[in-house]
């Protein structure tokens, strides 16, 4: 990374990383000491920065530039990042590491996106894992109520009425995908909590007599 010049500065730290969530990466230059934070928290040092700042190489996220010019990038494709990058800032001054975690923790207003209708077979109902812009999908939170009555007697069709209506047949589980929803003449339904507490639910479903 240039602008200026970032060299040696990484982590070994992989085990703890959820690569399937969202992760906030920091680099941070002042003076001739670099810093790598993930999530708020520091990762590595290194203080053998570069400070000459015309540094002219281009600013690369996410894999390297082409050095020879010819457009040929083939040599640098193991370098190449796999996944999305999103809100990428740059600051024209040091940030502290208060400000960095403030920016991590940021309030969460957005609840969970359910992932499709769930299907009910065999008294079993499952459903695929919902995603969320903050909390990671592994620890989302589920819920299954349960409301006995026909087709138009629906009265769990949304998080507030299935937690008001409804009976828990399966409790608060994370990274749940199915749960025992047995019995005829019943709507079953699914919410889903991330760690903000934000709730939404899935589609209703109906097992009829």
């Amino acid at each position: 990374m240039g602008c200026p010049k970032f060299q040696n500065t990484s982590t070994s730290n992989t085990e703890s990383v959820d690569y399937k969530g969202w992760q906030m990466l920091t680099a941070r230059g002042y003076g001739s000491t670099t810093s790598l934070l993930r999530n708020g928290e520091d990762q590595n040092t290194n203080t053998a920065r570069n400070t000459n700042l015309r540094f002219t190489n281009n600013l690369t996220i996410g894999g390297f530039e082409d050095r020879t010019g010819t457009g040929d990038i083939s040599d640098w494709s193991y370098y190449q990042y796999h996944g999305r990058i999103d809100d990428v800032r740059t600051y024209s001054r040091s940030l502290t590491n208060d400000e960095i975690t403030a920016l991590y923790t940021v309030v969460d207003p957005h609840a969970p996106v359910p992932g499709g209708t769930p299907t009910l077979s065999g008294g079993n109902l499952t459903w695929a894992r919902a995603t969320d812009d903050h909390t990671a999908q592994a620890a989302l939170q589920y819920k299954v109520f349960r409301y006995d009555g026909n087709a138009a007697s629906n009265l769990i069709g949304n998080a507030e009425t299935a937690l008001r209506n409804g009976t828990a047949i399966c409790n608060w589980t994370a990274d749940l995908t199915s749960c025992s929803a047995a019995g005829k003449n019943r709507h079953f339904t699914v919410l889903v909590r991330d760690n903000a507490g934000n709730t939404s639910a899935y589609q209703t479903i109906h097992n009829p007599l």
